[in-house]
């Protein structure tokens, strides 16, 4: 019941993200889910990653994988929080939760599962205080 922050993309991380995200994953996700790793990507590396795991040669905002790995692109959550009008830490941990919940079973592949899961993502950083 772990959790591994790695921030690989050359960029920095907002002041707190991993000291946030560490709280959320404690105290919603650490009884459920085993040795989780959060890897912060630039667009290149999250393009090599599509293309070698979703035949996809585009960038994403964040992948999850079965085996407890999540990568959440940086320069995705720069491009969406500018559209979305909060801030790049609050984006940046409303993806890394993203990535927890697939990873803990949940789905967004039609609208109504992708409204519940961003509802429950909201929820979890609402009651963390992440703004």
């Amino acid at each position: 019941m772990k959790l591994v922050i790695q921030n690989i993309s050359g960029q920095r991380l907002p002041g707190k993200t991993s000291a946030i995200l560490n709280k959320i994953f404690n105290k919603f996700f650490s009884k459920k889910l085993k040795e989780i790793t959060v890897r912060f990507v630039s667009d290149r590396q999250m393009i090599e990653l599509n293309g070698q795991f979703k035949n996809k040669k585009y960038s994403t905002d964040v992948l999850a994988f079965d085996s407890g790995d999540i990568a959440v692109c940086i320069d995705a959550a720069k491009r969406q929080c500018r559209e979305l009008k909060h801030s790049l830490r609050r984006e940046l941990l409303h993806l890394a939760v993203h990535g927890l919940l697939h990873i803990e079973g949940m789905s967004d592949d039609t609208e109504k599962k992708r409204e519940l899961m961003n509802i429950k993502t909201e929820k979890l950083l609402d009651a963390s205080a992440s703004r």
